[in-house]
């Protein structure tokens, strides 16, 4: 034998075969994966039909919905009190410039919102702040 004929002969690999169980369980595979992206796609495509939140003008000046009418870096919302802070709803501030969220107060959805929407208010102004 040759040396060319050689080098041929040991770079080739055995076929495989697969059995026809083997390609069952691909096929039934690729169908579990392609009815997981069309119900992940329909998902997605729910969620975009969803109206979303008016856009103000970029030179108008970001006006602070009315429970956080008052409320600044430095300064709770006007209707905090001692008793009751506006975002956590109980007499612990949740000013996010002054502490923030205790862990306790971050299980409950409805506070973290209100959070995030005071973050986000004053994130704004800030902007608006800038020349």
């Amino acid at each position: 034998m040759s040396e060319e004929h050689k080098a041929n002969e040991t770079t080739t690999k055995p076929k495989r075969t697969v059995s026809p169980e083997l390609k069952a369980k691909m096929r039934a595979g690729r169908e579990r994966a392609a009815a997981e992206r069309k119900a992940a796609s329909e998902y997605h495509a729910k969620r975009m039909k969803l109206p979303l939140a008016p856009k103000h003008a970029p030179t108008s000046k970001t006006v602070a919905p009315t429970e956080f009418f008052g409320i600044t870096k430095n300064d709770c919302p006007v209707d905090c009190t001692a008793e009751r802070c506006v975002i956590t709803g109980v007499g612990f501030c949740g000013h996010p410039c002054k502490g923030a969220l205790q862990p306790e107060y971050m299980s409950n959805r409805d506070t973290v919102e209100r959070y995030n929407r005071a973050r986000k208010h004053l994130a704004h102004v800030e902007l608006d702040k800038r020349p």
